[in-house]
Formats: structure tokens, sequence, C-alpha cells
């Protein structure tokens, strides 16, 4: 076998997972066919040099039906960082508070050699009564040195508002 050869099989190889890492960055939502106490039609887009991440949030469902204490966000996060890459959708739950929560942690990893963690944390401003969305970035392995947070916005909806309002949350 030529060294040719051998390296252009080594280089397609090394290619292919590259080819993941472009990722559309319009944030054109596709509709859900699940319907939403309240429609949010969220996303996000961020390219940084060493990862980039996107976030889409369709809408929200009040939980549990019984008491509203907080609300379900079908949250779907996408983020890269080759040679890793997430692509996952997760039911987060916003609790009312105003302090900056935790809501959830995506992570993914090659065992020994690089991890990505990706955590969405919320609140509900109590100045104006909007939720809070921002994500922070971190690292260990290859990504070491990453720890970034992205503020993702504050959504200004008449149905989180009442809530909150209703909780003493805010005025």
């Amino acid at each position: 076998m030529h060294f040719n050869s051998l390296f252009t099989s080594i280089g397609v190889m090394a290619l292919l997972p590259a080819f993941a890492l472009v990722m559309a960055d319009n944030c054109q939502i596709t509709p859900s066919t699940e319907t939403f106490t309240i429609p949010l039609d969220f996303c996000f887009f961020h390219d940084f040099s060493i990862v980039d991440v996107r976030v889409e949030i369709p809408g929200a469902n009040l939980r549990p039906k019984d008491k509203a204490d907080h609300l379900e966000l079908p949250a779907h996060v996408k983020a890269n960082a080759s040679p890793i890459h997430l692509d996952e959708t997760y039911g987060v739950n916003i609790y009312f508070k105003n302090d900056w929560t935790n809501a959830h942690r995506w992570e993914v990893n090659v065992p020994l050699i690089v991890s990505l963690y990706v955590d969405l944390q919320t609140r509900i401003d109590r100045s104006n009564c909007k939720l809070g969305l921002k994500l922070h970035l971190t690292g260990s392995g290859a990504l070491g040195a990453l720890d970034e947070s992205i503020s993702l916005t504050e959504i200004d909806n008449d149905g989180i508002k009442f809530l909150a309002q209703s909780m003493g949350l805010c005025s």
C-alpha cells in the first residue's frame, strides 16, 4: 500500500466528523404537532471559535395541572465542538424564582479526551416580570478553557407575566 492511498482514506475518515459542524443559523423553528399553553417560538444561535450552540424553544406548558408552580419547556439544544456533537430535546422545568437557577445540564463527551457541558439557567426578573434565559458553557479536557455565559433573552409573555404576578414575584 502506498502512503498516498493510506493518507487519503485517513483524511476522509478525519473529515467525516467535521461535516456535522455545519449548522444552519437561520433559526427557523419547524412547526410542532404539540399544542402549548404558552407559545414562545424562541430560537438562538451563537458561534464561538471552538463551539457553536443552537437553542430552540417552541412553547411552554403549565405543570402540574392542579397548581401552576412551574412551566415545562421542550428545549432543543444542538452544540458542536468537533469531535463531539450534541443534538437533544429535553423537557426543562422552569420554576418561578427570581434567582438564576440551573434548569438543565446537557453533557456530551469522549471519555478521557474532551467533555462539553451546556447549562440552561432561568429566572423571573422581579423588575419587569420577564422570563430570563441564559446558557453557561464549560468543558474539560481539550475544552478545559471554555467558560462562557451567554445571555439568551428575556421573554415578555402575557401568560408568564400573569403567573409571576399571581405568585407575588413581581408587580
